[in-house]
Order: C-alpha cells, then sequence, then structure tokens
C-alpha cells in the first residue's frame, strides 16, 4: 500500500521523531529543507501534502491562516500568542485560576529588579533566528544586551526584560503528550525535568526524565490547554522552586522530546492521526523514562566528553529508567560523516 504523504519543515531530531513514528502507521513524512541535516526525504511545501507536522511555529502560523494545504493540529489556536511569550504570559495572567508566569517587563522601563533576562518575545522573527537571551545581573549588563540587540540590526520592540529565576534551586518541568479539550480519554502525558542542557546558560534539553507530579503539573497544563480549547500535541513548560510553581511558555505543536512516546505504543502520533483506539487510551502516561538528545550525545561522544553518558548511568541505576536516544546514534553518526565529508569536499574544491 502507498504511504500517506506528510510534511514538515525541519531537519533535526524531532522532524526525523516524525518521520519514524508516521512510517510504523503508514506516513510517509518528508521535509521542505533541501539538504537536511538528518537523513530524511524531502519535498517542496509547493506540492501540497495529505497532512502537516509542525515543529515550530512559523510554519504553523502559515497553516492557521490558510497558508499551506493538508490535516493538521491543532485547528484552531491564538495567533497572537503563536511563539510570543511576552502575550502568552500577559494573557496567562488575565485569566482567573490558571498558573501565571515570570513577572516581565517592557525594555523601555528603567529600573527592574536584578538578576533578570533580556529576551525575545518570539523565537523567530521572519525567517531569522533570534537570540535566546541575556543574563542580565546589573544595570550596566541590560544596557549591553540592548546595545546587541541594536548592533544585531533587531527592532528592541521584538524584545523584553523577563524575572530570571537561574541563579537559584529552580527546576525546569514539562508537561507534554497530546490533548483533547473535548475528549479525556485521548488525553497522552509524560511530566519530564531537564538534567541536562546542550550547552551552559540559556539552551536546548539534552536530557531529560519522567518525574512524579508532586506539584499538580499535569492538571495546571491541562486547565490551561482547556482554557484554549486545543486538541493537539503539546508541551508547556514550568519553573519550579520549592512550592512556588510558575509557567513559562507553551508550544502548541510536537517539540524536541516527542520521540520518548515513540516506543510506548507510539500514541502521540496515532492520537494525531486520529486512529487511536479504546487499547491506546490505556497506555495514557509514560513513566520511568530517560530520554536524550542522540545529536548532542552523539557529537560528546566524538569529542570525548563522555560526562553525560555517566550522568545518565548514575541516573537509570538509582531509578531503574529506561533509556531512550532519538535520534538514534547510528542516524547521527550518518549524518555527521556526511556533513564532515561535505566540508572536506568544498575545501577541497576550493
Amino acid at each position: 500500500m502507498t504511504p500517506r504523504p506528510g510534511l514538515t519543515f525541519s531537519d533535526g531530531g524531532n522532524a526525523h521523531a516524525l518521520h519514524h513514528a508516521g512510517a510504523l502507521e503508514g506516513i510517509r513524512v518528508a521535509t521542505t529543507v533541501e539538504a537536511p541535516l538528518l537523513p530524511l526525504p524531502t519535498a517542496r511545501d509547493s506540492d501540497g501534502a495529505e497532512l502537516l507536522f509542525f515543529t515550530e511555529e512559523s510554519s504553523l502560523r502559515r497553516a492557521l491562516r490558510g497558508d499551506l494545504s493538508g490535516e493538521f493540529l491543532p485547528r484552531e489556536f491564538p495567533i497572537a500568542m503563536l511563539d510570543d511569550k511576552w502575550a502568552f504570559a500577559t494573557w496567562l495572567s488575565s485569566e482567573a485560576g490558571l498558573t501565571g508566569g515570570l513577572r516581565q517587563w517592557s525594555l523601555e522601563v528603567p529600573e527592574v529588579p536584578y538578576p533578570c533576562l533580556v529576551k525575545a518575545k518570539r523565537s523567530w522573527s521572519a525567517s531569522r533566528k533570534m537570540p535566546r537571551g541575556w543574563i542580565c545581573r546589573s544595570p550596566a549588563d541590560r544596557s549591553e544586551a540592548i546595545r546587541t540587540i541594536d548592533a544585531l540590526k533587531l527592532d528592541r520592540s521584538l524584545f523584553f526584560t523577563q524575572e530570571w529565576l537561574g541563579d537559584v534551586d529552580a527546576r525546569l518541568v514539562s508537561v507534554c503528550g497530546f490533548h483533547d479539550a473535548k475528549d479525556e480519554r485521548r488525553r497522552l502525558v509524560a511530566v519530564v525535568e531537564r538534567l541536562e542542557a546542550s550547552t551552559p546558560g540559556l539552551s536546548c534539553t539534552s536530557v531529560a526524565a519522567t518525574i512524579e507530579d508532586s506539584w499538580g503539573l499535569r492538571e495546571r497544563a491541562w486547565a490551561i490547554l482547556d482554557r484554549l480549547a486545543f486538541t493537539g500535541p503539546y508541551e508547556i513548560e514550568f519553573l519550579v522552586l520549592a512550592d512556588r510553581v510558575l509557567t513559562l511558555e507553551l508550544n502548541p505543536r510536537f517539540w524536541l522530546q516527542h520521540g520518548l512516546f515513540i516506543p510506548h505504543g507510539n500514541g502521540l502520533m496515532r492520537r494525531y492521526l486520529g486512529i487511536d483506539v479504546e487499547a491506546d487510551w490505556a497506555m495514557n502516561q509514560v513513566d520511568g523514562v530517560l530520554w536524550m538528545d542522540g545529536l548532542h550525545l552523539t557529537r560528546s561522544i566524538l569529542r570525548g566528553r563522555l560526562g553525560v553518558v555517566a550522568s545518565a548511568i548514575r541516573h537509570c541505576r538509582s531509578t531503574g529508567h529506561r533509556v531512550v536516544v532519538w535520534p538514534p546514534i547510528r542516524s547521527c553518526l550518518a549524518a555527521l560523516l556526511q556533513r564532515g565529508l561535505g566540508r572536506v569536499r568544498r575545501r577541497g574544491g576550493s
């Protein structure tokens, strides 16, 4: 039987996970990236596809505006809040009964508490990836961050100042999975905590593990998603400091660690496709898993930096967690080797 065509718009680990999860259900997920980092089939978005899969907000925004053809979730989402951390936090503060976020101020406000974070409202502006942000411990640091924004020829209105809790023992915990605001039976969830980041400071997660939800984060996330009448894949990040819980951001799409659901019945993809049945609903929460970013792990091993491996082994010995590495190391090795050979050829040609 011919696979149903699907389309995604990135080429990283989450796109690779979509391709694999889709293949298990008879879907051929291609990417619009012409020369993808990881081994993925390619296609043009102008060709259209039966199914669309989003790992970032810019393409989801195009779909919500009707500029892309194909079936996708979420079918509805407030575009003004899509990948806008400022707008999302402002909406949270206006909604009674929801878990609010960090304090934030316009970049024009002269007096703010320190340390703080100067960050972009959106991860992308048009096709340009925005800086992750700058930790500011003094007015001089904040002024330097603003000068950097100007030097990068970026609009100051795209940035804001946010409360920073990174210097204290704050934990970054995500509630993620599939949410159906109309049918609780279809909900699938994992509660995971970041154990390591890809680089020091502001960075993506490289290792995360499922944990016991001692703060009712699952119900807090569901309350937010129900208020938005949301149905689709999602990740909501929370900051936990002792008994204080703050909502950090909402990703209303497939996110970096969603590959952790593949070995557990592929429930996330099955729900996205609408082919889930009662047997799938029995697996409604994933526990006992340590997820590792395969690209980060492979690069660390090749560079002889084995600390990430040692810490993962220690964690699994103490918890009994099962390790899920995504993308698989073999795929990452092939991708990095191909990229390295490409660089050699280009240098030889020059």
